[in-house]
């Protein structure tokens, strides 16, 4: 009989990333003959209305940036429902409405960030920390801290709940450490859940070969944080190339903003059939790396977004793609000159321990 297996984690009716990883977990399961659903809360609602999106003021002051903000997330809503099963009812962690899981053999919380306290809020980080569901049933899969140090109130849910679950994982070797020591318990590193689906399966999956994508020769950008001037000059010696230019997180400029509404399977498709990517998001590398599109690391000129840095290095390191960023791969042949044999054979033994952890963890 197959196990019924809840899933919880962050929503993310915006984040190409995270409706990947959701996706990833969800076939990873059904591969493992379990029958999963992924639990709708406070973080997977449905987008509301136009007017109430944004403060109508900003509306009206940047009606296209809003209305491709909307259609993004409605385009998102129809993604989640094609390729996940998801709860008919809802959780609420903020005023404590949860339902009875009962039904479920096991409770999946992660990937994404959700052990993360400085994201996560009080009544969230009890929610993902599975407080509320029988020890037996508990696993986590990839669950992300993100930080090196945590505070007093989140070392003390640690160490009070982590050793509790009969099987528990995390995504970057500097989480398993911080738990350790936290905790005293052993935890594994398992890979990203994107990564445990193969090139064939991601194709196959979303149909990549019938998703349109530009004509001819382009470079797919996908920045989230300030350009840096390395960053841009890699931009212009590309377009003064013959490339085009397909920028995917661009809200307001006049010809490529329509990318911005574009739904995660495109988002797959466009790395895919891309002569490169230049990127400093974590999952737009591993997507280039699992396509074998040659990628380069884009410097990012503010701080504030290099929180995301660590993944990557972690990442490259482990695919044995280290020299990947633009510090280091600085010309268009450079970038273009990319062997991703050994990636493949990482990925691949890393795939193997990863799916085991989780077959394990379903066991009666």
């Amino acid at each position: 009989m197959k196990k019924q297996v809840a899933i919880l984690t962050l929503g993310g009716l915006w984040n190409y990333g995270n409706r990947l990883q959701a996706v990833a977990l969800f076939e990873a399961l059904k591969k493992l003959n379990a029958e999963p659903v992924a639990i709708r809360n406070g973080w997977d609602l449905d987008p509301i209305p136009l007017t109430n999106h944004q403060p109508v003021k900003a509306a009206f002051e940047h009606p296209f940036q809003t209305l491709r903000k909307y259609q993004r997330k409605q385009n998102f809503v129809k993604f989640a429902a094609r390729y996940l099963e998801r709860s008919e009812f809802l959780d609420n962690p903020r005023t404590n409405q949860l339902n009875d899981l009962v039904a479920f053999d096991y409770v999946v919380t992660g990937s994404d960030q959700v052990w993360n306290p400085t994201i996560v809020n009080d009544q969230y980080f009890n929610y993902f920390l599975l407080e509320h569901i029988p020890a037996q049933k508990r696993i986590s899969y990839a669950a992300s801290i993100s930080v090196a140090r945590v505070d007093e109130d989140a070392s003390a849910l640690f160490k009070h709940e982590v050793p509790k679950f009969r099987a528990a994982s995390v995504r970057e070797q500097a989480g398993v450490e911080l738990l350790q020591a936290i905790t005293g318990t052993d935890v594994s590193v398992v890979l990203d859940p994107t990564m445990l689906l193969t090139q064939a399966e991601w194709s196959t999956l979303f149909d990549l070969d019938q998703i349109a994508v530009p004509k001819g020769k382009y470079v797919f950008t996908y920045v989230l944080g300030q350009k840096s001037p390395a960053t841009l000059r890699m931009i212009q010696d590309f377009r003064a190339q013959g490339y085009a230019i397909v920028e995917f997180h661009n809200t307001d400029f006049h010809q490529l903003r329509k990318y911005f509404a574009k739904d995660p399977a495109e988002f797959v498709a466009f790395i895919n059939h891309a002569a490169a990517v230049i990127t400093d998001s974590f999952h737009a590398a591993v997507f280039a790396t699992i396509f074998h599109t040659p990628f380069t690391i884009a410097e990012r000129a503010d701080q504030a977004h290099q929180k995301m840095s660590s993944r990557i290095d972690t990442l490259l390191d482990m695919t044995g793609l280290a020299k990947r960023r633009m510090a280091e791969v600085d010309t268009i042949a450079e970038v273009l000159a990319v062997d991703f044999a050994a990636s493949d054979a990482r990925i691949a033994e890393r795939r193997v321990e990863s799916l085991t952890f989780l077959q394990a963890a379903l066991r009666d």
